[in-house]
């Protein structure tokens, strides 16, 4: 059955139907009693509304978000696994001048479904925020020498595993270039005294008696971001560690742009441009042809080089800039099992 409407979406100006493998197409008001008829029902009675006198004037409204890809969903649940989700967005609210991530919340939010829907963690083991201060960065990961936080009172020793992910800003210490994970209540120009540094974080996840460990983290540590200067008064600055960052020898790092790089948003999905390829990839695009083999399952080592051609060229074609996400680990570490 089909019923057509005027423009003004209210009138009805035909009825088509199949009965006994005749096709019937009436006008409501005209030849109801014989389309009933066929039906071997009661005429209906069709009341036609008079056209509205004047139809409201479609206004503009913001286009939405083009979808990303979506994984299936999985059957096995990891009933040990936990997780820290960390969005940093509202930057500007603190009012030390640094510009808001204006699609962080969405990537942590997207994130967040991964892990319960693809990796099978509970939710109530996944450790989600919006905004987070230093005082929270402190309290989940531990401060330096110390990495009982709350992230290690959560684990099961060698059972749980560990999945990290951060959206927001990074900034390099002015006084020695080290990495720092920028809290929104953080100053970018004193940055060790209030930022969360990354050796600190690198060698405190190193410590915890997890299975494994997978980091994923969509910031840059330039100084700069697509929103704008991070640190006041200074050109863009390449990160520099006095040491390298000790890792953990299970650890999976995955991170959206090398070091004095900036990393790029995608607004027409309204993500990281990062961020959006590793879910489209986790979804099964990193398992086609021209990346994987096609057997299901997404391994790091195709997820890599989905990245690694897919966010470089769009940062290229989009921005005429230079981003080339890193990504260490096994190759054959699992990141998606796919239906």
């Amino acid at each position: 059955e089909f019923v057509e409407l005027s423009a003004d979406y209210k009138t009805i100006k035909r009825v088509k139907a199949k009965r006994r493998g005749f096709e019937v197409s009436e006008t409501p008001l005209q030849g109801v009693e014989s389309l009933a008829a066929l039906f071997d029902a009661a005429p209906v009675v069709v009341t036609q509304e008079p056209p509205s006198v004047a139809a409201p004037i479609p206004q503009p409204v913001d286009a939405p978000a083009r979808p990303i890809a979506k994984a299936p969903l999985v059957a096995k649940k990891n009933r040990y696994g936990v997780a820290v989700v960390i969005g940093n967005g509202n930057y500007q609210s603190s009012g030390k001048g640094v510009p808001d991530v204006e699609y962080a919340h969405n990537d942590a939010k997207a994130i967040r479904d991964y892990v319960l829907n693809v990796l099978g963690y509970r939710e109530g083991n996944v450790m989600f925020l919006e905004d987070a201060t230093y005082v929270d960065f402190v309290s989940i990961f531990g401060t330096p020498g110390n990495a009982k936080g709350k992230l290690n009172d959560w684990l099961r020793p060698g059972k749980s595993d560990v999945f990290i992910y951060y959206s927001g800003h990074g900034a390099p210490a002015l006084s020695n270039g080290q990495g720092y994970l920028l809290s929104v209540d953080a100053d970018p120009q004193r940055v060790e005294l209030s930022g969360y540094a990354l050796q600190t974080f690198y060698e405190n996840l190193a410590q915890l008696p997890a299975q494994s460990l997978t980091v994923v983290l969509d910031a840059c540590f330039s100084g700069s971001s697509q929103g704008g200067t991070v640190v006041k008064n200074a050109s863009s600055i390449s990160l520099r560690l006095s040491e390298p960052q000790k890792q953990a020898p299970n650890a999976t790092v995955l991170t959206a742009s090398g070091l004095s790089e900036v990393a790029s948003w995608d607004p027409s999905t309204k993500h990281g441009l990062f961020t959006r390829y590793f879910l489209d990839g986790v979804a099964g695009l990193a398992d086609g042809a021209d990346f994987g083999n096609g057997d299901g399952k997404v391994t790091l080592g195709e997820l890599k080089g989905y990245l690694e051609e897919e966010v470089t060229y769009y940062a290229r074609r989009e921005y005429g800039r230079g981003q080339h996400p890193q990504v260490n680990g096994r190759p054959d570490h699992l990141m998606a099992e796919l239906k």
